[in-house]
């Protein structure tokens, strides 16, 4: 199974997953917005959380699917902050520290894969306007 679960089906999940969310954070953060920035946080904040994931029908993931996951998201709404704010070495070392405290075995080659694959994809929406 690839460790990644796709976009569109959190897309087609994405009323559960607010209102697993508003269970656990405050509904009026930035992650309620309807763009990619706000998405990639709110999906991050998503898989940080097993009971939002549990709510949100994500409940059958291992813990190492949930970190990729997390990374990716994380990853994902640090480079398109980046892209619009600039540089910001906090958003950085706050990746790198999912990575360092994560509660199973990393494979090294899974996040190279990942972090490639966010690279193109923040290029692309940043290529296309900023927005999907």
């Amino acid at each position: 199974m690839h460790p990644l679960v796709p976009e569109a089906d959190l897309r087609e999940k994405d009323g559960p997953i607010q209102d697993a969310l508003r269970s656990v954070t405050r509904p009026e953060g930035m992650w309620a917005r309807d763009d990619a920035q706000a998405r990639a946080f709110r999906y991050y904040l998503l898989f940080t959380d097993r009971a939002a994931m549990i709510q949100a029908g994500l409940a059958g993931l291992t813990d190492e699917q949930q970190l990729y996951n997390r990374y990716y998201w994380f990853l994902r709404f640090a480079e398109l902050t980046k892209a619009r704010i600039g540089c910001n070495a906090g958003l950085d070392q706050q990746a790198f520290k999912l990575l360092d405290g994560a509660g199973c075995q990393v494979d090294w080659a899974i996040i190279e894969s990942v972090t490639k694959r966010v690279q193109q994809e923040v290029k692309d929406i940043v290529i296309e306007g900023g927005s999907e």
